[in-house]
């Protein structure tokens, strides 16, 4: 992440310092006017983007997917971090940092939006753990009981650290 990311990042009160290589500071144009933000490539190749100027979410730009981030490049780990989108990924990284959370040794996979849910869960079998980050919502309960049914095993609900408030990144915006 280079300095213009990294500030943005700062912006938005995501203040870690150890952000994984594959994301990006990225420079959207959409009707001539240029977005600055932070963006991260999905398994089919769109992007997962946020710009608080243009929304208050993340959206993905071109081909929608899910996005994994490999704990160890080229290895696909035992456990895995989900995430309903790039925000909470990114203030999970912050919480981790503020307050020592111990980070557990697996890929990370971003949601990016309930449409790629049904994507998500072949993906998710190799797994022998999954520890689920999702918003204190409707949908993010939904999902967490619908791996939790179909897994039947090691899933794990870890909103207990952002009790209080629905998301990872309310939380971060929260205590800021």
């Amino acid at each position: 992440m280079d300095q213009r990311g990294l500030a943005y990042l700062y912006s938005q009160g995501i203040t870690g310092t150890h952000f994984p290589r594959c994301l990006k500071y990225v420079e959207v144009t959409s009707l001539n006017v240029i977005y600055k933000g932070v963006g991260i490539r999905n398994v089919n190749g769109g992007m997962e983007f946020y710009c608080s100027e243009l929304c208050s979410f993340p959206f993905t730009v071109s081909k929608r997917g899910i996005t994994i981030v490999p704990f160890v490049e080229g290895h696909i780990s035992r456990i895995c971090c989900l995430f309903a989108d790039l925000l909470d990924y990114l203030s999970y990284l912050t919480l981790i940092e503020r307050h020592g959370h111990p980070r557990p040794d697996g890929d990370c996979i971003i949601i990016g939006g309930p449409s790629n849910f049904m994507d998500l869960l072949p993906k998710i079998s190799s797994y022998h753990c999954v520890y689920c980050y999702l918003p204190v919502t409707v949908v993010g309960r939904t999902m967490y009981l619908t791996i939790k049914q179909r897994r039947k095993d090691m899933t794990l609900d870890y909103s207990f650290l952002y009790r209080g408030a629905v998301s990872l990144h309310s939380c971060v915006q929260q205590k800021t």
